[in-house]
């Protein structure tokens, strides 16, 4: 039911919300899983955000072990933080307290995860440093470290490359990411990814290149 997005919305003024949040909280695991996967699609409606963020403190800890393992319930509470984080109003709570997304998105990163919660942690780290306020919260984090150990560990994977670029890039129109860039050794990785035989990888690099290493973005 809840695929369907015309009834989404029906399912929040039905009152279901409140259930699917219940579930998040006090379920057994596979009621979890199954409420975080509603979560997530009930979660691209504005109608249902404000009610399903205030849940973020729980999805934040259902997703925190997803750096350590292979997790469905983590992955899946991680897609609702992802569907809520698209807008700006809910990067704060997102990023609060000992389990925010951010801290565990760059812990993926710099653990050597696999392809899955790799991208998944940077789809949640894009929409976080689309917002410039969260970008020093994002440096202060390790993100710039983190991004260097994904290139490392999936270089061949250009969906992971082009989507770890375009955090870059956004990271990038902030001046003091350069000085850490520069540290940690991004650049050099960076100037060959911009003649990569992907079209969207070579497009991100070259932009990111600009933005980091001397051009305006």
């Amino acid at each position: 039911l809840v695929d369907v997005e015309p009834n989404q919305g029906v399912l929040g003024q039905a009152g279901r919300l409140k259930e699917i949040i219940r579930c998040l909280r006090q379920g057994q695991l596979a009621e979890r899983i199954a409420a975080a996967r509603a979560a997530a699609n009930l979660a691209t409606l504005r109608e249902n955000q404000d009610e399903l963020a205030g849940a973020m403190p729980t999805l934040l800890e259902m997703m925190e072990p997803m750096q350590r393992e292979e997790s469905e319930v983590a992955m899946r509470a991680a897609a609702v933080v992802q569907n809520l984080t698209f807008s700006h109003r809910y990067h704060h709570r997102a990023v609060e307290g000992p389990w925010g997304a951010d801290r565990t998105a760059v812990g993926v990163l710099t653990s050597g995860c696999s392809q899955p919660r790799t991208l998944q942690a940077l789809k949640i780290l894009n929409h976080l440093a689309e917002n410039r306020e969260m970008v020093p919260l994002l440096v202060d984090h390790g993100v710039i470290r983190g991004l260097y150990f994904a290139m490392a560990a999936h270089g061949e994977d250009v969906q992971v490359l082009a989507k770890l670029l375009t955090v870059l890039f956004h990271l990038g129109q902030d001046p003091r990411v350069r000085e850490v860039a520069l540290k940690e050794g991004v650049e050099p990785v960076i100037v060959r990814l911009a003649n990569h035989p992907d079209e969207e990888v070579s497009h991100w690099a070259t932009r990111s290149k600009e933005c980091l290493f001397g051009l305006a973005c």
